[in-house]
């Protein structure tokens, strides 16, 4: 603590073979937009932060060189060094360095001159995508109910007097996915 020389050599290593196997052409990148906490922490400190926010960083772009040097300052600290910087977050301090220089090896695969942070993350991103699948999903269960409530009634009539049990037990069935999709406010009327 800190890691050596050799130490950070070898995770250089390990970090660039898993990027060499990586379908993605970095160096195609126009633009480099970074998420969550490893990313800000490190914009935190390439502007020095007060504190760990990212009222500070969200939307902020800075200069990949800039960046370079912050990761290289990072990993020279302590763990206890790391987590008295007023941008870093306790959890953090212990594993920033290996975040970081997977940051920096993946920066300097690109093009690109600087980073712009973002404080919406991944899960924001999967939110956003289930928020618009659930309405998808709403507007299907509406075109399935208000089929299904014109279906069975003819379902019914097709059964007709052969079977009065079978044809019973279909209308219980709609009355009851009536009732659970009236309950979740799907109404097709």
């Amino acid at each position: 603590d800190p890691p050596s020389s050799a130490e950070i050599a070898a995770c250089v290593a390990d970090i660039d073979a898993a990027l060499d196997d990586c379908p993605v052409d970095f160096g195609r990148a126009r633009s480099a937009v970074g998420v969550a906490g490893t990313v800000l922490t490190v914009a935190s400190a390439v502007i020095e932060a007060p504190e760990y926010s990212s009222v500070y960083t969200d939307q902020l772009t800075v200069p990949a060189a800039r960046v370079h040097e912050v990761v290289d300052r990072l990993l020279a600290l302590t763990v206890a060094e790391r987590r008295a910087l007023p941008f870093m977050h306790p959890g953090r301090a212990d594993v920033i360095g290996g975040g970081a220089l997977i940051l920096d090896r993946i920066l300097a695969r690109t093009n690109v001159s600087t980073l712009t942070m973002s404080g919406a993350g991944i899960l924001d991103g999967i939110a956003r995508q289930l928020l618009a699948d659930a309405g998808k999903l709403d507007r299907l269960a509406r075109n399935m109910a208000h089929r299904q409530r014109r279906t069975a009634p003819r379902i019914a009539v097709q059964l007709g007097q052969h079977d009065a049990g079978q044809r019973q037990g279909l209308t219980e069935r709609l009355g009851r996915i009536d009732g659970i999709l009236t309950e979740h406010g799907i109404d097709d009327e």
